[in-house]
């Protein structure tokens, strides 16, 4: 339960750079979409993986997972 004082600050913190983040990233997919970009690559196997690191190199974006260990096909 949580306490009657309502949610800690620590996760309001939390809370509020996981919302930043998940912002930037749905900005960053909506750019691709109207550049239509991803409805493209779309027959294509890692087409939007290398679609999604185009945009979001230029932009100073990090994108993680494990996938992108590996270098992108050119």
């Amino acid at each position: 339960m949580r306490p009657a004082g309502g949610t800690p600050a620590r996760k309001e913190e939390h809370g509020a750079s996981h919302r930043e983040g998940r912002a930037r990233d749905e900005r960053a997919f909506t750019r691709m979409k109207t550049r239509k970009i991803l409805r493209k690559s779309r027959p294509k196997s890692d087409a939007a993986d290398r679609s999604a690191l185009a945009v979001a190199r230029p932009r100073g974006m990090v994108l993680t997972d494990e996938r992108r260990s590996k270098t992108p096909k050119r």
